[in-house]
């Protein structure tokens, strides 16, 4: 499993393009997490892709903090055959 957040938009062409964080690596329990401390009033995008092509799977995403957080589903995916 693979983890990316990016700031403001997600440039698939360029994937390096304003990411701020991302996971490589074994997740035990296919479980990752990671800790950043976000700013008021900006866009974020979390991409979470696994290991194997075409795969489609559930995820769940937990936000802790003082402040409301909205989320909202992109209405695409990008897959790669």
């Amino acid at each position: 499993m693979y983890g990316y957040l990016y700031e403001r938009n997600f440039n698939p062409f360029n994937e390096s393009e304003n990411l701020i964080y991302k996971y490589h690596g074994h997740c035990h329990n296919n479980f990752f997490h990671f800790r950043s401390y976000l700013q008021f009033n900006i866009k974020y995008i979390l991409v979470v892709r696994l290991d194997h092509s075409m795969t489609i799977g559930e995820f769940s995403v937990v936000v802790n903090g003082q402040n409301k957080v909205n989320f909202i589903r992109s209405k695409y995916s990008l897959f790669c055959a």
